[in-house]
């Protein structure tokens, strides 16, 4: 029966992937792919960048320091893939119909899990196989970090799965989950010595792997007992009663226009469905006041808040996909009305932009009372503003171009955003390229809305 989920879940993508993918897409994709060798390969001339490093001696003790500091990003990753994964779809209620036995549907989640993360294991895995050890060293390095990624993988999906169970109260499992996450991140940084002796020092390879494997198949053990495949939270729910909706609706006033009108129906379905959207909001903007405030060098404060926002732009824009999730379970009613994609699509933009840029406000309110400003202000403000714009023109293209598959919208938004940012550290121009690219997706993603057929 596994065999045959999996067998179905890759017929599913192939199937996907000829619908969405014509024949012009998959040249703009190998377009992009030239360019990316390309540039790879002129890196060294351009920028000095060289693979020599992975030849170096002392590369197997440089990569085992940085691997155990770098698990605690490794596990937040995991943990935000987990959720991705168990994020509750059409496919729930067949799945869980279905005459499957609990093992079965949770190695079946787990599967997809680790296919998520898969680039991830191999990233923290095969350099172990890189230098002039020997053999035996390599293997023993090799399979102690595939212990300790498995434990971390099992463990992340655990709390993943704390945090969307909803047989419990959201107060008592939010307690739960953020003590659990507290005691984890801190095993995690305070034993990265530990982590470290036991990839450098070879009589402690033995230890190492009996404590990584053991704790990889402890954090599997429990999975299986608390694991209950189907039990989610139902994220995209009609409007909720109560006495608070009507008093909360007539605060937002009355709309002046379509565009207006449509903003005004996002917001309220935020306000009701997604609160924690706006705290997180609140503490970006908390974030990068107290950092503004903390600097000496105006120069320090354009850096720090540029570097902040676009962190909390990618958190942000992957909450908003919560519109086209409930938007989507109204599809026929929506398209329904004598509203365009090209409205739509910009109402959509207005809203994703004015809520990215929100917790900018007080940190440029702030530099022109402590420091002395100049064109570099100027620089800084359409930077500031230039980072919103682009995070919501993606979203906006991921979420309409793929409707009403909104979880494949989401994995296309943080591919793009991820091949962005990777690319503007070691190859600007592929930064660019992507931007032009979805600058001209933008009349695709409307056409694909305009003429979407609902049944």
């Amino acid at each position: 029966m596994l065999l045959l989920l999996l067998r179905t879940r890759l017929r599913y993508y192939r199937n996907y992937l000829r619908h969405h993918f014509d024949r012009m897409v998959w040249l703009e994709i190998g377009f992009i792919i030239i360019i990316l060798f390309y540039l790879a390969g002129r890196s060294p001339a351009d920028i000095g960048y060289s693979l020599k490093f992975l030849a170096a001696k002392d590369f197997p003790l440089h990569y085992a320091r940085q691997w155990a500091e770098l698990l605690p990003l490794f596990y937040l990753v995991s943990e935000a893939l987990a959720l991705l994964t168990l994020r509750p779809t059409g496919e729930w209620q067949l799945l869980g119909g279905l005459p499957v036995p609990k093992s079965t549907m949770t190695n079946y989640h787990l599967l997809r899990h680790g296919s998520k993360i898969l680039v991830l294991l191999l990233a923290g895995m095969v350099p172990f196989w890189i230098g002039e050890t020997s053999l035996s060293e390599k293997l023993a390095r090799f399979l102690l970090a595939l212990g300790f990624l498995l434990a971390l993988q099992f463990t992340s999906f655990i709390q993943a799965f704390r945090w969307r169970d909803s047989n419990k109260k959201l107060s008592s499992r939010v307690l739960i989950w953020l003590s659990s996450e507290i005691v984890i991140l801190f095993l995690l940084v305070s034993g990265a010595p530990l982590f470290q002796n036991f990839l450098l020092e070879s009589h402690r390879h033995l230890s190492g792997l009996f404590a990584g494997w053991s704790l990889s198949a402890m954090a599997l053990f429990y999975l299986r007992r608390i694991y209950q495949p189907g039990v989610t939270e139902n994220v995209a729910t009609s409007d909720r009663p109560g006495r608070w909706t009507a008093r909360t609706f007539k605060h937002f006033g009355h709309p002046r226009g379509i565009v207006d009108a449509l903003i005004r129906r996002d917001l309220k379905f935020l306000w009701i469905e997604k609160r924690a959207l706006f705290v997180l909001m609140a503490f970006a903007a908390a974030i990068l006041l107290l950092a503004g405030l903390a600097q000496t060098h105006v120069e320090e404060v354009y850096a720090s808040s540029i570097v902040i926002e676009t962190f909390f732009c990618f958190l942000l824009s992957n909450a908003l996909l919560i519109l086209f999730e409930h938007e989507a379970k109204t599809a026929a009613a929506m398209r329904a009305l004598p509203i365009s994609a090209t409205t739509c699509w910009r109402a959509r933009w207005s809203l994703a932009t004015g809520l990215l840029t929100a917790p900018m406000i007080l940190v440029i309110g702030m530099i022109p009372f402590k420091f002395a400003i100049g064109a570099g202000f100027l620089l800084f403000l359409a930077a500031a503003l230039l980072i919103p714009m682009t995070f919501a023109t993606l979203f906006c293209n991921a979420g309409y171009g793929l409707f009403p598959n909104i979880k494949y919208g989401s994995v296309l938004l943080n591919i793009s955003l991820g091949l962005m940012l990777l690319f503007w550290f070691y190859m600007p121009f592929g930064t660019i390229l992507l931007l032009a690219i979805s600058l001209l997706w933008i009349r695709k993603a409307q056409r694909h809305f305009q003429f979407l057929e609902i049944s």
